[in-house]
């Protein structure tokens, strides 16, 4: 209302006054009042305007928080996911790299021995060429079917010249060079450098006033709040509100209300000073309050037991929890995200109270004990939101009446003073009602200031948070490109694993045929040099005597003679006798000096031990000979399984085990996986030539196939492969006590045998023995 309005209703009341002097009164009644609406009006508005400015930012300022303790949470996962997943994958690519290099080093190991092999079976396949040539041509010669002419030193007929180079030339081959150009494995990156935005929060500002929620920082502050109790102590709450998550007899809900005191007559429910939890042995105790309806908790007070007795009894941390709805909770953080742990009592009467910095909107209350001394037991009360009292509406209506009273009695008393008095009076109101308006006014744009940088900050903080989560997917899409890269990596790592038991499988083919190499050139020298010596008067038999001269005349090239003794119709090598076939009628042929040579002999058993295709061979250098499990030599302890039947112990295990009274065999607890096995420890790292299988000898049951698994240590195993580089799978027994033998080629070297079973007759059942190798000979 402008000062021309108020001179104008001055001047209607003046003119008023002059002209009908008892109607003035009326009028000014008629003005004030309207003037004390409209001010009443204007009072009462702002005053809504401010607590409805201050409900919307707050609830806006609460979502903005909500948003905030959100992305902190996924942003807080996705670093401790990014940091478990860069761990991971440093030790996969540092194991990745250890592999590769080690697989390198083998395959250049292997590459180099396959090569020297290569090398070596050239040589041999050359000399044995030879050795043939000369053995054939020295024969032929001496039978009159000699290839030369004297002098000429080379061949009279292509067409008579036996193809003995067929040999070298069959086995004529290139290098066979394998280069891999292995790149270099670069590791991931560490993690990025923090910028400083997703600090941590400083410390929060000192509390505000005794009795308030917030402080003022100018003198001319016209407001307070206050916490205020919801009801706990003074029984607002009624009692079905207060739940638990369980209550010992005598500690009943509606004594967890704040000062609740012992009843003295004990024969009631509920007579305890406090709440008490049945079960006070675990954290997943609980006091449950229901305040009625959702509003905005700011604050908690907890006590402990009020007894004489127990008087020690009380919680001394404890979590709080919120829900709006009764079902969906949240425990209350911290300024980190972390859930935050209150302190609580150290006796059973002093009040601990803890202002919720923000406050929180919620119907339910729980109060989540997480330790406590001798028991769990509280009282306790909630804490609402600050309640504003403005100061210029604190003047009760009895103090408006007293200044009703002071005018009143000034006109009676004196009515010649009756108008000085109103006019101070309500020169005195309007000033106040001017000062609560630009007040409030002021409130107002004070609030919508503060409330727009609050929400201004809020949201620069959401920024920051939204920056870092994506900041975080880019790492983890730069994880999964690892992850991609790492899987590469490993097809790598198997294809270098096939080229390896590739070359593996190439090397001992070649060493297998140095081997057969060799025993063919043994048998030439020794046919050669037995030729050599009847030729120049040094055989071991003297023309019509039929036995050996003088040791002593026999020349040193005869060596081999003399190292390796032969038994009739036979020569015999370092790896086994083989006959050569008999000579023309009339002569004995012992030696097949009168025929033409045939040819070589099979290869004997594995390992270089040869073999005797007739009974009455006198020499067996190398034999697979048992290692103790059917001679008790290997001692019970030294036999164990994977699972044992109670009746089927595994010192049964021995081959031909007839225990009485007991299982005839070994027999696994679990038949139904093929993840059983008996294994064998042999005493010492041996050479093991092959293994001994039987089933079980009083029950139809018997292992059908198996594999075998050899160690050195009892810790690394390594499965027995075939000549392709698979994992061999042994054919097992058909009925209860044949023995089924199967000899190692290549032999192993190991101390420990598992026998692997993959299938079975009825039950997995057997009796085993290991087989070593001898090379001693007869």
């Amino acid at each position: 209302m402008s000062s021309e309005k108020l001179l104008s209703a001055g001047e209607v009341v003046g003119r008023a006054r002059r002209d009908r002097p008892g109607a003035a009164r009326p009028v000014a009644v008629a003005v004030a009042a309207g003037a004390g609406v409209l001010v009443v009006a204007a009072l009462v508005f702002l005053a809504h305007e401010v607590t409805h400015v201050r409900e919307k930012s707050s609830q806006e300022v609460s979502q903005l928080k909500d948003q905030i303790l959100t992305l902190k949470e996924r942003a807080l996962t996705m670093e401790l996911k990014q940091d478990a997943s860069a761990a991971r994958h440093n030790e996969e690519a540092s194991s990745h790299q250890e592999e590769v290099t080690a697989l390198k080093i083998h395959l250049s190991s292997l590459q180099t021995q396959l090569d020297n092999e290569k090398a070596d079976g050239a040589s041999l396949r050359e000399r044995l060429a030879v050795l043939e040539t000369k053995f054939q041509l020295k024969h032929a010669e001496d039978q009159n079917f000699g290839n030369f002419q004297e002098g000429a030193g080379k061949p009279n007929q292509v067409g008579s010249v036996p193809e003995h180079n067929a040999t070298l030339r069959r086995y004529r081959r290139s290098p066979n060079s394998v280069t891999t150009p292995y790149g270099a494995f670069r590791g991931p990156e560490g993690p990025a450098g923090r910028d400083g935005r997703d600090g941590v929060a400083g410390p929060p500002g000192p509390p505000g006033p005794p009795g308030g929620c917030g402080r003022c920082e100018e003198t001319s502050c016209k407001q307070t709040c206050t916490a205020v109790p919801l009801g706990m102590e003074s029984g607002a709450i009624p009692d079905d509100h207060i739940t638990a998550s369980s209550t010992h007899p005598g500690c009943g809900t509606n004594k967890a209300r704040l000062h609740s005191q012992e009843d003295s007559d004990r024969s009631q429910n509920g007579w305890a000073g406090a709440w008490c939890a049945n079960s006070p042995l675990n954290t997943n105790q609980w006091l449950q309050v229901d305040v009625g309806a959702v509003t905005t908790v700011a604050g908690v007070i907890t006590q402990g037991r009020s007894s004489v007795i127990n008087n020690l009894q009380r919680v001394t941390s404890y979590k709080l929890r919120f829900s709006r709805d009764g079902s969906t909770w949240s425990t209350y953080l911290d300024k980190l995200g972390r859930e935050r742990v209150f302190s609580g009592n150290s006796d059973r009467d002093t009040e601990v109270r803890h202002l919720l910095d923000p406050p929180v909107t919620a119907r339910y209350v729980r109060f989540w004990p997480q330790t406590w001394n001798v028991h769990i037991s509280m009282r306790v009360e909630v804490l609402g939101h600050c309640m504003y009292k403005h100061l210029i509406l604190t003047m009760s209506s009895e103090k408006l009446l007293s200044a009703g009273e002071v005018v009143g009695r000034a006109r009676r008393d004196r009515p010649g003073a009756a108008r000085p008095v109103a006019v101070a009076v309500a020169a005195g109101a309007g000033v106040l009602v001017v000062a609560a308006l630009v007040f409030l006014a002021h409130e107002v744009k004070h609030v919508r200031e503060k409330s727009s940088q609050e929400v201004s900050q809020l949201k620069d903080q959401i920024l920051t948070l939204k920056e870092r989560a994506l900041t975080m997917e880019l790492k983890q899409d730069a994880a999964a490109r690892h992850n991609e890269e790492a899987s590469s990596h490993q097809e790598e790592v198997t294809a270098m694993k096939i080229h390896l038991s590739s070359l593996q499988t190439q090397l001992d083919n070649e060493k297998a045929d140095g081997a057969s190499l060799r025993e063919r050139l043994a048998v030439l020298e020794t046919k050669f040099q037995l030729k050599h010596a009847e030729d120049q008067k040094f055989g071991n038999f003297q023309e019509g005597a039929g036995k050996p001269n003088q040791v002593g005349s026999v020349p040193e090239h005869n060596a081999t003679l003399r190292r390796y003794r032969r038994s009739p119709n036979s020569v015999t090598t370092p790896y086994g006798a083989f006959r050569g076939p008999e000579g023309p009628a009339g002569r004995d042929g012992r030696d097949g000096r009168d025929g033409v040579a045939g040819p070589p002999g099979p290869p004997g058993p594995p390992g270089g031990c040869g073999r005797c295709e007739e009974t009455s061979c006198k020499q067996r250098p190398c034999t697979a000979v048992p290692l103790g499990m059917e001679s008790g030599v290997i001692p019970d302890g030294h036999i164990t399984a994977s699972s044992t039947h109670s009746n089927c112990p595994t010192r049964n295990a021995r081959l031909h085990s007839q225990q009485s009274g007991s299982a005839r065999a070994w027999c696994a607890d679990n038949p139904l996986n093929t993840n059983q096995w008996l294994q064998v420890d042999v005493g010492a790292v041996t050479t093991v030539a092959g293994v001994i299988t039987q089933g079980r000898s009083n029950y139809s049951q018997w292992v059908t196939s198996y594999k075998l698994r050899f160690s050195r240590d009892g810790i690394t195993w390594s499965t027995y492969l075939d000549k392709l580089g698979r994992e061999k799978v042994f054919p097992g027994n058909s009925d209860k006590d044949t023995e089924v033998r199967h000899l190692l080629d290549p032999p192993v070297t190991a101390r420990y045998v598992r026998f692997w079973p993959q299938t079975w007759y009825r039950h997995i059942s057997m009796r085993v023995e290991v087989l070593g190798q001898d090379c001693t000979s007869d």
